[in-house]
């Protein structure tokens, strides 16, 4: 998923976007390890992280190859 390149390009934790966003840290641990698909997460948390990072929410999580 693109989200984690994203946040690794620009120096952002996991652990940052969740506490600025106040979403819970196991929600981006479950989607690094596939253990929720971005298209199970909830449209504020898919919302809030898109607007974080000032990008589309089609581009944060696109599948990467």
């Amino acid at each position: 998923m693109k989200l984690f390149k994203i946040l690794e390009e620009r120096g952002i934790s996991n652990y940052r976007i969740c506490k600025d966003l106040n979403i819970p840290e196991s929600t981006l641990s479950r989607l690094k390890s596939n253990k929720l698909k971005a298209g199970n997460l909830t449209l504020d948390n898919a919302y809030k992280i898109a607007f974080y990072l000032d990008l589309p929410i089609e581009e944060v999580f696109i599948k990467e190859d």
